[in-house]
């Protein structure tokens, strides 16, 4: 669909499971959610989706001015949480985090959100790209912002966490993966929070022909809860800034 305007949310649920095998859950192609409320709201549920993405953005502009994902005491099993396609941009207004995971009481023997793929993997326009020049190193990176803050028409650096956890569980390949493309935010991209676990199979933060800014705030906010990277390294950058 193209060009829709949403003034509701799209699903809140309790004590539910939905199962749907190797598909994006929701697509969102120049869409505009005007609510301010999470889209997704799911409460002692569960959301199985085998290989397929949470979220995909596709090609063309989309908006949301609340949070895309909410969730308490739920589990989700998805090959990436947020996904953006080459060429797609996403403009998120709010101010709490875009995919918000919580669990009323932790407890290490569950797994809130286990993912065959990344938390948020972002591609750019690989045909806009801009030199930059810096410590002495010249880098040709994207220059197109698939994920950022403010509105279609009047973009700004991302004012919410992209990711947060809270008292969560959550295992994945990587945490969040770019590709030639523009990141700019005020606000830790990732937090997690109150015994939150983070583990990835492979380098945490994966940056391809990327600039990533985080102005005024740490890209990681980690309050009494722990990260672990198996293989790999925390950060793994190539021909990229950050």
């Amino acid at each position: 669909p193209n060009n829709i305007l949403q003034t509701g949310v799209t699903l809140i649920a309790t004590n539910s499971t939905f199962t749907q095998s190797d598909a994006a859950f929701l697509d969102l192609e120049s869409f505009t959610f005007l609510d301010p409320n999470p889209q997704v709201q799911l409460n002692e549920s569960s959301l199985l989706l085998g290989t397929g993405d949470a979220f995909r953005v596709l090609p063309g502009p989309s908006a949301v001015a609340g949070a895309l994902l909410s969730t308490s005491d739920s589990t989700i099993t998805a090959g990436n949480l947020l996904h953006a396609a080459q060429n797609a941009t996403l403009a998120y207004s709010g101010i709490a985090p875009l995919l918000a995971i919580a669990r009323t009481t932790p407890n290490a023997n569950i797994t809130d959100v286990t993912l065959s793929g990344s938390i948020a993997n972002l591609a750019g326009n690989t045909d806009i790209l801009t030199n930059i020049f810096a410590e002495g190193v010249s880098l040709t990176v994207g220059a197109t912002s698939p994920l950022r803050g403010g509105t279609i028409q009047s973009p700004a650096p991302l004012a919410a966490p992209v990711f947060s956890a809270n008292g969560a569980n959550i295992s994945a390949v990587q945490a969040i993966a770019v590709d030639t493309a523009l990141l700019e935010a005020t606000a830790p991209f990732l937090q997690l929070l109150n015994n939150a676990t983070l583990s990835t199979a492979q380098s945490a933060f994966s940056f391809n022909g990327s600039q990533i800014s985080s102005q005024g705030s740490s890209f990681l906010g980690i309050n009494g809860s722990t990260m672990t990277v198996a293989t790999g390294d925390l950060f793994r950058l190539n021909n990229s800034l950050l």
